[in-house]
C-alpha cells in the first residue's frame, strides 16, 4: 500500500477542503514495480556493478499538482487550502505526540526541499518507467481484488513474453 497517496484519502474523507503545506515543493514520483524492476536487472549485470542510480519518474510536480490529480482519480472534488507555515509548524509541534501524528516536524522539515532527481531520472537501461496518470487508478482502486487485477494486467502487457 502507498503511505502517501493513502495519507491524503484519508484525509481528503471531510468533506470541501484538503489541507496543503508546502504546495510549491517539487516531487519526482516512481512506481515501485519500476524500481523493482531496475532492482532486479542489475543483478549480475556487470555494467551496473557498483553504480549507483538515484531513480524518479518521467515527471515532475508540485505537491499541489499531484494532490489534483489525486483528487481526480478518486473521484472528489476538494479546495486545496494552502496552510501557512507558521501555522502547520504549531500543527505539527503538537500532533506529533499522537499515537498517528498526521504531521511531524521531520515531515515538515522534508517539504522545505524539493524531492526530485538530477540528471537521468530513470536510466533507459532499466526501461522505460510508468507514468502517474497511468498508475494512479490502481493506487486509488477500492478492491483489493480489482488492484491486483491491474498488477498482473499490466505485468502480462509489458512485460511477459510467452
Amino acid at each position: 500500500e502507498d503511505s502517501f497517496f493513502n495519507r491524503f484519502r484519508k484525509l481528503s474523507s471531510f468533506p470541501l477542503i484538503l489541507p496543503v503545506i508546502g504546495g510549491d515543493t517539487r516531487f519526482q514520483p516512481v512506481w515501485v514495480e519500476d524500481v523493482a524492476r531496475a532492482f532486479v536487472s542489475s543483478i549480475g549485470n556487470r555494467h551496473t556493478n557498483r553504480q549507483t542510480y538515484a531513480l524518479g519518474g518521467p515527471k515532475t510536480y508540485t505537491l499541489r499538482q499531484l494532490l489534483a490529480l489525486f483528487m481526480q482519480a478518486l473521484g472528489r472534488r476538494r479546495l486545496l487550502l494552502e496552510i501557512p507555515k507558521p501555522v502547520a509548524k504549531t500543527m505539527a509541534a503538537f500532533a506529533q505526540f499522537l499515537p498517528t501524528p498526521p504531521l511531524t516536524p521531520d515531515q515538515l522539515k522534508l517539504l522545505q526541499h524539493d524531492n526530485t532527481v538530477d540528471g537521468e531520472p530513470f536510466p533507459a537501461a532499466f526501461g522505460t518507467p510508468e507514468a502517474l496518470e497511468d498508475v494512479l487508478p490502481t493506487l486509488v482502486a477500492d478492491h483489493r481484488a480489482e488492484h491486483l487485477q491491474r498488477r498482473l494486467d499490466r505485468y502480462r502487457r509489458n512485460y511477459w513474453k510467452p
